[in-house]
Formats: C-alpha cells, sequence, structure tokens
C-alpha cells in the first residue's frame, strides 16, 4: 500500500495520525526501526530515493556503522515527515 495515496487525502489531525501509525506498524511488526528498502516499499519510491531524503536530513535516520552503512528509520521519523509534507511533490 502507498502510504502517500493515504496520506495526501488526509487532514492533520489525531485520528489520521493514528491511521498512519497503523499502516507504518503493519510494516514494522513491533520494531522502532524500518530500513531503507522497507521505507521505499511502504511509499512506493526507490531505495536511492529514501536513502537520498536520509542524507538530506529530510527523514530523519542513523546509518550503521559497518561498510556500506544501512540506513535505519525510526517509525515516528515516518510520521513527522508525513505532518511537515503535505505532498510528496512538494519534496
Amino acid at each position: 500500500m502507498n502510504i502517500f495515496a493515504i496520506f495526501n487525502s488526509m487532514r492533520h489531525d489525531l485520528d489520521d495520525v493514528e491511521k498512519l501509525e497503523r499502516e507504518i506498524e503493519k510494516i514494522a511488526k513491533g520494531r522502532v526501526f524500518l530500513t531503507a528498502s522497507e521505507v521505499a516499499k511502504m511509499l512506493g519510491i526507490s531505495h536511492s530515493a529514501v536513502c537520498y531524503y536520509c542524507q538530506k536530513g529530510y527523514i530523519f535516520a542513523v546509518k550503521t556503522r559497518e561498510k556500506n552503512g544501512k540506513w535505519l528509520i525510526p517509525k515516528t521519523s515516518l510520521i513527522e515527515f508525513f505532518l511537515r509534507s503535505n505532498t510528496f511533490e512538494k519534496m
């Protein structure tokens, strides 16, 4: 499911945020962090686009220390990202 489709049809109120949290939790399954690949699939965009957003700070994330480190994105960071942007096209 493309989360942007859900978000773009919402007003920013508590019920909408709770709906977003439920959709994110379906992917996270109890984990605090999502991978860039999971976020890309959820948003319907490329993995490299998610990494770019993380690198530029549009989506708060942490990068692992290993060689070619992976981006780990807190669930709360995605909610903040949606609340800051009305539509994906504005990014």
